[in-house]
């Protein structure tokens, strides 16, 4: 049976939610044509451009229902138990189940149905009037409100939780709640209130004589913060306190972090052969989730040297691997540094990568902050 183009399959599929997962499972079954890879036009190829043939795809979807099946289980297993708890009047634990459902789905990428059992965890919360709680809760609703796009209300829920952690002296939720804040503010560009935020979290860690996350935590933040803000001396500076707060805790997990966030320093200082050394590196480190975005800078930091090729062989495999671990909201950007490759090497058309990245299917969130760095990243 002849294959299909994604792009085809796409349209047949109404623009709804429950979706979503549908539209991912058609671009991770795809493959490139093959008779388009080596013509001209294959430059210029996304993931609509691709193939699918039926079998392939029934296989996927065999997985995906499979996936599907066993997720909404522990999902029910989770609200089971928090209304159990509730009959028992066991309010606290019923809040913890409620919140074990919201890790679930945040997990798969679902933000409304994160922030709806974060949401429902609240009012229990309230009901148990255990503020070390409602503070954590309200911080999960913020996480879900954030990833969705609605920071206004994602800060006041940090805020809240903030203020109730400070007056219980619960000072690692202080801390979280703090940088959750100013990864807020980070994202609408408020880069001076955000660094007031995570000052604020390293001032009430100060006197904590166990080594917490949050402290390097962040100190990386400020080092994004005031490297974003073209302050790259103090932007080290900060890097190198991130550095030696997470080797003093012999934090495996910040590794990968840092290493990458080195790569950036050293772009923005205009050290683009240590920062491609340093975006190996941090490709080597990488789980699963964040290859595609290391391999991308990696591909910056070839195409500020003029290696427009090579960059884009590794905007390709970033593609390739965002597919492969479904990880497609990360293909917009795949596009736009292919665009900027595209461009560097003097196609024309390399617009239409750009504009394509508009058009692939996503979370509402996820289109919705591609628009706004559109006009950002054309040539």
């Amino acid at each position: 049976m002849k294959p299909s183009r994604v792009k085809d399959l796409l349209e047949l599929l109404p623009d709804l939610e429950e979706l979503w997962e549908v539209r991912a499972a058609l671009i991770r079954a795809s493959y490139p044509d093959p008779d388009r890879t080596w013509a001209a036009s294959g430059e210029l190829q996304t993931a609509e451009d691709r193939l699918v043939d039926p079998d392939g795809f029934q296989r996927v979807l065999t997985e995906l229902r499979k996936e599907e099946h066993e997720h909404r289980t522990r999902v029910q297993e989770q609200t089971q138990t928090a209304l159990r708890q509730r009959s028992l009047g066991r309010s606290d634990e019923a809040v913890d189940a409620l919140l074990s459902a919201a890790a679930l789905e945040e997990a798969r990428g679902r933000f409304r149905q994160s922030g709806a059992y974060a949401s429902a965890a609240h009012s229990q919360a309230l009901l148990s009037r255990n503020q070390r709680l409602i503070s954590l809760v309200l911080r999960r609703r913020a996480r879900a409100g954030r990833s969705l796009g609605f920071l206004d209300e994602a800060l006041d829920h940090y805020a809240e939780a903030h203020r109730i952690a400070a007056a219980v002296g619960d000072h690692q939720g202080v801390a979280e709640a703090a940088i959750g804040a100013g990864n807020v503010l980070e994202q609408g560009g408020r880069w001076r209130e955000a660094a007031g935020w995570y000052q604020g979290a390293l001032a009430v860690l100060s006197g904590e004589d166990e080594e917490m996350p949050e402290r390097w935590h962040a100190s990386l933040n400020l080092h994004i913060v005031h490297r974003s803000l073209g302050r790259v001396a103090e932007s080290a500076e900060w890097l190198e306190r991130a550095e030696s707060m997470a080797h003093s805790m012999d934090d495996a997990s910040a590794e990968f972090f840092l290493v990458h966030a080195r790569g950036q320093l050293r772009m923005a200082e205009s050290r683009f052969e240590a920062a491609e050394q340093d975006f190996l590196e941090a490709l080597s480190k990488a789980p699963p989730a964040h290859r595609p975005m290391a391999r991308l800078n990696l591909a910056e930091s070839l195409l500020a040297r003029g290696q427009g090729l090579g960059a884009a062989e590794e905007a390709r495999a970033a593609e390739a691997e965002a597919i492969i671990a479904g990880r497609t909201v990360i293909l917009p950007h795949v596009y736009r540094t292919l665009g900027r490759c595209a461009s560097a090497m003097g196609n024309r058309d390399s617009f239409v990568l750009f504009e394509r990245a508009l058009e692939l299917p996503g979370p509402e969130s996820a289109n919705r902050l591609e628009r706004g760095r559109r006009f950002r990243s054309m040539p």
